[in-house]
């Protein structure tokens, strides 16, 4: 059974949506580390444009709100080798499970 990849619009929409959720990520970081407080999901409601935006993505078919989770903690994580090339794959990934390609596939 071949895989199926992305679609040229899943592509496309991905470097826009990374770029917005990482200029959200950093000013909730920034936010975070003005209040001296760690930068988590429970701190979340200081940056209410961020908490908007994972809604919009966990509203997605196919998309739970684990996955939405799981994707804000790799935006998140410094740390463990999470390059921007794996977050955004993180994100493409996320997006294709929502397109209707996915569905069709499964």
């Amino acid at each position: 059974e071949a895989k199926r990849c992305p679609s040229s619009l899943i592509c496309e929409l991905t470097c826009p949506i990374f770029t917005a959720l990482t200029a959200l990520v950093r000013l909730f970081k920034l936010q975070c580390r003005k209040l001296e407080v760690s930068a988590e999901a429970a701190q979340l409601y200081l940056t209410p444009a961020l908490v908007e935006a994972l809604r919009v993505l966990a509203e997605m078919p196919n998309t739970s709100q684990d996955d939405v989770d799981t994707l804000l903690v790799t935006l998140l994580d410094d740390k463990k080798g999470s390059t921007k090339d794996f977050q955004r794959g993180a994100l493409r990934a996320l997006l294709f499970e929502a397109s209707p390609a996915f569905s069709d596939s499964h």
